[in-house]
């Protein structure tokens, strides 16, 4: 009887590989691709060129003159001028906010380092 165990057992065993030989995915490729600091650079330069693109594409189309009244004063600009400077300030006023909160989250990480006991 021992002999049909150890028969049986060895034939199971046969059809697994042995634990060097599995397949792994992580062996296979030991080094993950990451992405540096230069290429995440150059894929936002990529991007930037193509919205740089459109925008010239929007102000060629849209040259005709609009009159833009605010609290009384009014101005006669192209329309794309007009909609990029509201788009340029809206990102500002924007970048303004985010860069306070920021600053904001980093003293109270700060101070939260300094109270820390070493």
């Amino acid at each position: 009887m021992d002999n049909a165990n150890t028969e049986r057992d060895q034939a199971f065993a046969a059809d697994k590989p042995a634990p060097d030989q599995r397949t792994d995915t992580a062996n296979m490729n030991p080094r993950k691709h990451r992405p540096t600091r230069l290429s995440s650079a150059h894929a936002w330069l990529v991007v930037g060129a193509v919205v740089l693109a459109v925008l010239l594409i929007f102000i060629a189309q849209n040259t005709q003159s609009i009159k833009i009244s605010f609290t009384g004063a009014s101005i006669h600009v192209a329309l794309a001028v007009a909609l990029l400077v509201a788009a340029v300030a809206g990102g500002l006023l924007v970048g303004a906010v985010g860069g306070a909160r920021i600053g904001q989250l980093r003293r109270v990480i700060r101070r939260g380092r300094q109270s820390t006991p070493l």
